[in-house]
């Protein structure tokens, strides 16, 4: 199809004003957002920038705020942080984590988790899966803002030189479509040292 092709930069102007009159609401620019990433972490990216343009919102009559807001909630529907070198035990680690969600009948997060710990690849790896209402993350100093239905996947393995924290939350739905993906690739882990 060659209606969103161009030949030069007023023509992509003209293009993407043209793809843009189908992004009209808050909703589309969370399923834009998130769509983008979704490919962007099946391609194995890493790190990735997002731009977009609150004039085309505007003109579809969203607030800036209301635009923003949408991207914002598809970038936030599924973070996968990785980390090494942060300090602390592992039960520490998975103590802190496991404060950031408070439960809806009141009980303790810290007993509601689920915890299994295993080897891979002859590395000690203790898995983790605990769903409530989040209210960690955020920028610091912030306050908290409360996320219903949400869920930690995470999974800490101790390599031969270091441990390494892989930390995954989002809404139950979303961790959900990426939870096996999510044990596959811990079971495919490999010692750096190998």
């Amino acid at each position: 199809d060659d209606r969103f092709a161009w030949v030069d930069f007023p023509g992509f102007l003209s293009t993407y004003d043209d793809a843009s009159q189908a992004i009209r609401t808050a909703q589309d620019y969370r399923d834009v957002a998130y769509a983008y990433l979704t490919d962007c972490a099946i391609e194995g990216a890493v790190y990735v920038e997002v731009m977009s343009s609150p004039d085309h919102a505007a003109a579809a009559g969203l607030s800036y705020e209301a635009h923003l807001e949408g991207i914002v909630r598809g970038i936030d529907d599924a973070e996968l942080a990785v980390f090494s070198s942060i300090g602390g035990s592992v039960q520490d680690n998975l103590s802190r984590w496991f404060d950031q969600f408070s439960q809806p009948d009141g009980s303790d997060s810290q007993e509601k988790a689920r915890v299994q710990e295993f080897s891979v690849n002859e590395m000690s790896t203790t898995i983790a899966d605990l769903t409530g209402t989040f209210t960690g993350g955020g920028m610091p100093m912030s306050q908290p803002v409360e996320k219903k239905d949400y869920r930690l996947l995470a999974a800490i393995v101790v390599g031969a030189s270091d441990v390494y924290y892989f930390k995954l939350v989002g809404p139950e739905k979303t961790v959900e479509r990426w939870a096996t993906s999510f044990g596959e690739f811990i079971g495919d882990l490999r010692s750096l040292t190998q």
